[in-house]
């Protein structure tokens, strides 16, 4: 029979060793702690070709160090609208995060992804009302803030959803004012999005309420350059009435007028970029 003897720094560790069938066997050891350890394999009172074995074995990490939370904690679940967790384990050690969801129907798909940052992206996407469960783990153990239960509620209407603002209407590029509101209180539940597309592709846009839960959101862009500008206003996935907006700058008032000549249902009932369009956007 062969004998094996496990060393480590601060202890030794018991090895278990078995016949599988004639002529060979099988060893196993549980490693308590992290740290370097020495395998010594006997045969006949004489250490085997290549004993002592060193192996470095490293410590479990901690569950506890684990950070999860939503990317957007103002966020409400909405059926098919996603739901997004930053997942961080970089102070928790080694270890595997896994996530399994469940809701009203059975479980639900879970996708997690790696960022560039090491953190880790949750995606669900819901696509039933009720309630819904999450289990983070990390090495089999939850992490603080699991099991995480939410509820998804119906999608509201895009078309209670109103747009309005001289920033959504044509103008002249030095006098252009592009603050336009988006009024979702009447829309019922849902989750907002702008994007706007200038000459040159994609054009930052800021978002802003007075409060967390206001329904009225205050939108602004900077545009640099006259020429075509599309604001697309979506409401959980859904285009709201009217949008895209087709904003067109130009360079002077005369290119705007002649502009308006030939298309008169552009005009709008007011000079845009003038005072009175500001006050309508302020009221």
């Amino acid at each position: 029979m062969p004998t094996v003897k496990v060393h480590g720094v601060n202890s030794d560790v018991e090895a278990d060793v078995s016949e599988t069938e004639p002529n060979k066997y099988r060893c196993s050891f549980t490693i308590p702690t992290g740290g370097l350890y020495l395998i010594t394999v006997m045969w006949g009172n004489k250490q085997v070709p290549g004993s002592p074995f060193k192996i470095n074995v490293l410590a479990r990490g901690d569950p506890a160090k684990v950070k999860f939370a939503l990317r957007d904690a103002k966020l409400q679940a909405v059926v098919g609208m996603n739901m997004v967790w930053i997942l961080d384990k970089r102070a928790a050690g080694l270890g595997q995060l896994t996530a399994t969801c469940t809701g009203p129907s059975g479980p639900v798909l879970c996708d997690l992804k790696a960022n560039s940052d090491s953190t880790q992206i949750l995606t669900i996407h819901p696509e039933e009302t009720g309630l819904f469960t999450l289990n983070v783990l990390f090495d089999g153990q939850h992490v603080p803030g699991s099991p995480y239960t939410f509820e998804v509620q119906p999608v509201g209407d895009p078309n209670q959803v109103n747009v309005s603002g001289p920033g959504v209407l044509d103008g002249v590029l030095a006098i252009f004012s592009s603050d336009f509101v988006v009024d979702t209180s009447a829309a019922g539940l849902g989750q907002m999005t702008v994007r706007i597309r200038g000459p040159k592709g994609a054009f930052r846009v800021e978002l802003k309420r007075d409060s967390p839960t206001d329904r009225v959101i205050k939108c602004h862009y900077d545009p640099t350059e006259i020429g075509l500008y599309s604001i697309d206003v979506q409401w959980s996935g859904v285009s709201v009435p009217g949008s895209p907006f087709p904003v067109n700058i130009f360079d002077t008032l005369e290119e705007l007028e002649k502009f308006y000549r030939r298309y008169p249902e552009r005009r709008p009932k007011y000079k845009p970029n003038s005072s009175r369009a500001v006050q309508v956007f302020e009221d």
